[in-house]
């Protein structure tokens, strides 16, 4: 994502802690919609993707399996064009 963007996460906690299991904001630039759509569904934490209007325009279901790689999948989603 380019410099400017814009992601929120919000995490979820189970009584039994599996992995890690959140829910992320992201805002794309209108044009490249269709392109950061791709490249997420192509991460396999990525368990749904959901659009939606006004200031998020994407909202991903994600899970990880541990903290070290809940914090990687942030740092690639944060490296996606758009």
């Amino acid at each position: 994502m380019e410099a400017g963007s814009a992601h929120k996460v919000l995490t979820v906690r189970d009584p039994e802690p599996e992995g890690v299991r959140a829910v992320t904001l992201i805002e794309v630039d209108g044009r490249h919609a269709e392109g950061v759509i791709r490249r997420l569904s192509g991460l396999p934490e990525i368990r749904a993707l959901h659009t939606t209007n006004g200031r998020w325009d994407i909202v991903a279901e994600i899970e990880a399996p541990t903290l070290g790689a809940f914090d990687a999948l942030l740092r690639t989603i944060r490296q996606i064009d758009g």
